[in-house]
């Protein structure tokens, strides 16, 4: 990536804060860099408007630099953790934690996070998809806020995590790197749990093993264990013996009923709270967890470009038929289309970069390939870098002031009808509303990043 000719540069990406765009890249040109020091934000953000050296598609990409010496945070946050409702705006979102400095601290800002339920139940057998306790928005994968875990890992797919010191790390969590504390009702002593096998159908009757909806619709059952489903922080259902229906938004962990014998099978079969922690393995792997978005691909891994192909997203745990639904898993070409897109990466000084590449907007930005966002991250600063939810969800927020304007694609006035003709025989709550594809501004989306200031 180099500067032409009519690149202005009357504040350089130097004096913006030591961010180099004139890293080479055979595919681009940049064409104008706007830069901008915000002292509130103790950051910087920079307008790239770039074309392609084949000369079709411009592209305008934003970014936001976050110096690890200016102590700034990504929090991660659902929408009802901050409003109380499954799904909300980016800018309903942020206004929320806003309010609520003594749970969120100083908040400057907001990106999307990562994908979460949205049209799932249309693709699901009601038994997988739990109405009861599956709602639109609610996170897909592991996420962590402030030390605490809400979600289990689901794919193996690659999540963005902070330790309590401050250090960022990119990894792909799994079940193994989790223990599972029960708290059955009627006073019982915690029960742990730490899954040894995961998908695997040959796995012994005597191991506690678990399944993800990776492996199918259902978790075959064993001879003297339980099959306990979870999602989110509860255990929703317990079966003995039997096979399990494995929740669309979670994980069946079959265990031995000797393991059990201290919890009467009965009040499993109630549902109880469940916590979770970082197993020995998870320890050595992970290290300790204070924040975490799981989402992916990983575009950037040790300073080396992924190259973006249907094996690598396999291999990075975007298998058909797992969500998000459409997008990556329908047809597993997603991946080629130019498409808004957000990244969020950090480099070797555990400086952070937020990039957004606008898109959908012919002749101004018409957005990148997976292929293209890894190439340009890496170009642009990233040693690490992940792939965020994108599309119609991309934006960020910083002070009151969004970067750029989401834009929701084509057909919303038949797909505003469709859902509007559903949603009158769904359970409410298990499919998007008409208004959570937009309503010309922004979409409703599940969960968050909060840039906050620590302490």
């Amino acid at each position: 990536m180099r500067y032409n000719e009519t690149m202005t540069d009357e504040q350089t990406p130097d004096q913006a804060g030591g961010f180099d765009v004139r890293a080479k890249s055979e595919h681009f040109d940049i064409v104008r860099v706007s830069a901008t020091r915000i002292a509130r934000f103790f950051g910087y953000t920079l307008k790239i408007e770039m074309k392609r050296e084949t000369g079709r598609a411009p592209l305008v990409a934003h970014v936001v630099g976050l110096p690890a010496k200016n102590k700034l945070d990504l929090t991660p946050v659902t929408a009802l953790q901050a409003t109380g409702r499954s799904c909300a705006r980016l800018s309903e979102i942020l206004a929320a934690c806003r309010e609520d400095p003594d749970t969120w601290g100083a908040v400057m800002g907001a990106v999307n996070g990562g994908f979460f339920v949205f049209i799932e139940r249309l693709a699901s057998r009601a038994r997988n998809f739990q109405p009861r306790h599956t709602r639109v928005g609610d996170p897909v994968g592991l996420f962590a806020t402030n030390g605490r875990i809400h979600c289990l890992p689901q794919y193996g797919r690659a999540a963005l995590m902070r330790d309590a010191s401050g250090a960022w790390r990119m990894a792909r969590p799994t079940l193994r790197d989790i223990v599972v504390i029960l708290h059955p009702p009627g006073g019982p002593a915690p029960v742990h749990i730490i899954p040894g096998i995961i998908d695997d159908r040959a796995a012994p009757a005597d191991s506690v093993a678990a399944f993800t909806p990776a492996f199918g619709k259902s978790a075959p059952g064993a001879h003297d264990a339980a099959s306990l489903s979870f999602i989110g922080d509860k255990l929703v259902s317990a079966r003995a013996r039997g096979a399990a229906p494995i929740p669309v938004n979670g994980a069946v962990i079959r265990v031995p009923l000797a393991l059990l014998n201290s919890v009467p099978f009965a009040d499993l079969k109630k549902g109880c709270a469940a916590e979770y922690g970082i197993s020995p393995q998870g320890m050595d792997r992970l290290g300790h967890i204070h924040q975490a978005l799981e989402c992916g691909p990983q575009l950037v891994l040790g300073g080396k470009v992924a190259d973006v192909t249907p094996e690598f997203l396999a291999e990075q745990g975007f298998a058909p038929g797992t969500p998000p639904f459409p997008a990556f898993n329908s047809v597993l070409t997603h991946y080629k289309i130019l498409a808004p897109r957000v990244v969020v990466g950090f480099n070797e000084k555990n400086d952070l970069f937020l990039l957004l590449f606008e898109g959908r907007q012919p002749g101004v930005s018409e957005g990148v390939t997976l292929g293209e966002a890894a190439i340009l991250s890496r170009a642009l600063g990233c040693t690490e870098a992940i792939n965020l939810d994108g599309g119609a969800s991309a934006q960020i927020i910083l002070g009151s002031e969004s970067l750029n304007t989401p834009q929701l694609g084509e057909g919303q006035a038949w797909m505003k009808a469709a859902l509007a003709l559903l949603n009158r025989a769904a359970t409410p709550g298990t499919l998007p509303a008409p208004g959570d594809l937009g309503d010309g501004a922004e979409r409703t989306i599940g969960d968050a990043l909060l840039i906050v200031a620590r302490p």
